[in-house]
């Protein structure tokens, strides 16, 4: 048998030269390289996406939340001002406790001054003034000294520089009870503050442990009363949002406002920022802080002022961040200069993301109203990058003039 030779040159395998090798593998890394570039710049734009949508939920948020409440500020329940309203003091239902055994912040004033009408209604439950206004100019950066003296019984703590307060003062736009057809008590949640309306007069009132109002010693019932919840909330821009386990802040600026906690309120230490509401005393009552907005980082609100002398004509005139600061109107700002002669308000946020883009640079310069924020004026690590976005809304102040009632729409 004869046995086939195989030529030589199919003895041997061939593969790749080095060259070849080389090129395959620059080539490869080249494809890579485009394939990483691609990945990143999409996870980058979902990022960005991802942050102006936050951006415009926050700040549609804080505008929708305080333009309601702006907007509804001074509602009595269909009362024209508040000359006919019976505040609340000691010796009526609103009192809160004696100033031993229950402490009292924010709601009725401690010490309690005997006899002292004036002093004895806490800054919370004065009606005349549907609104109060802190300019960040006026207050020289928020200095707590003049907040404090602006609204009494009030300490705000840990607020943004440069941003406005504005505190509101209103009844709920629906009412929680009506008196029913020859009924002579309604019940009421315990401890809350209500306007007791009939649409001609009214009083503010606090329901009593047992919610049955009226009690022993409580006002009558007006006819046909119709009980309102009773509203007072003082906005403000605080240096972070919440606080972990150890109490150490997360450092994102948020839009808060202070509010009364009618029962059942704690101090935990004296502070708003760490006051709760609804695990102290049934009877406790005081302020506590909510956030609203997260990532706000600045509020600024400019009031369309009717400055017609001597009959208002309705119709703004003028639109100022700092209403003393107009021709007609002299002397320190006071709250009738907005609350009286306030039809619209022109609110601005400037919101921030709350995480942290590395590949991201913000170097710009933020004008909201007269105030102009720089990088250089934002207190925080990393400031330059996060992302921005100013929001404005104008919103009609649908209860102006105060006791007049002149523009009322």
């Amino acid at each position: 048998m004869l046995m086939r030779t195989i030529p030589r040159r199919c003895q041997h395998q061939q593969g790749l030269t080095l060259i070849e090798l080389m090129i395959a593998l620059t080539l490869g890394l080249i494809i890579i390289g485009a394939l990483l570039a691609v990945f990143l710049a999409n996870n980058q734009s979902a990022n960005q996406t991802e942050a102006t949508a936050q951006l415009q939920d926050n700040g549609r948020s804080a505008l929708d939340i305080l333009g309601r409440d702006i907007s509804m500020a001074g509602y009595w329940g269909g009362m024209f001002g508040t000359h006919s309203i019976t505040p609340c003091d000691l010796g009526t239902a609103c009192s809160v406790g004696t100033t031993t055994s229950v402490p009292v912040v924010g709601v009725i004033q401690q010490p309690q001054p005997a006899g002292n009408d004036i002093s004895g209604i806490d800054w919370a439950l004065q009606l005349t003034n549907r609104i109060e206004f802190a300019d960040q100019l006026d207050v020289n950066s928020a200095n707590s000294l003049s907040i404090a003296s602006k609204f009494p019984g009030l300490t705000l703590a840990n607020l943004q520089p440069g941003s406005d307060v504005v505190a509101i003062r209103r009844a709920a736009g629906q009412s929680a009870v009506d008196l029913a057809s020859g009924a002579s008590s309604v019940t009421l949640t315990p401890y809350n503050f209500y306007l007791m309306s009939n649409g001609t007069s009214g009083s503010i009132i606090r329901a009593p442990a047992s919610g049955v109002y009226p009690g022993a010693g409580n006002p009558p019932l007006l006819a046909n009363s119709s009980f309102y919840k009773y509203v007072a909330r003082v906005y403000y821009v605080r240096t972070f949002d919440h606080t972990n386990s150890n109490g150490v802040p997360d450092n994102i600026p948020s839009l808060c406002r202070a509010e009364i906690c009618p029962s059942g309120w704690n101090s935990h230490g004296g502070s708003i920022d760490t006051a709760t509401c609804g695990d102290g005393l049934a009877s406790a009552a005081g302020y506590y802080a909510q956030c609203v907005a997260e990532g706000v980082e600045s509020l600024q609100i400019e009031w369309g002022l009717d400055l017609t002398t001597p009959a208002p004509d309705c119709i703004v005139d003028t639109y100022t961040s700092q209403p003393y600061a107009q021709p007609a109107i002299t002397g320190r700002p006071t709250a009738w200069q907005v609350s009286d002669l306030g039809l619209t308000a022109r609110i601005s946020v400037l919101v921030r993301s709350t995480q942290l883009d590395g590949t991201y640079t913000d170097n710009k310069t933020y004008t909201l109203a007269d105030y102009t924020m720089t990088q250089a004026m934002i207190q925080q690590a990393n400031a330059a990058h996060y992302h921005r976005r100013i929001y404005s809304t104008t919103v009609q102040m649908r209860n102006p003039n105060g006791d007049s009632g002149l523009c009322t729409h």
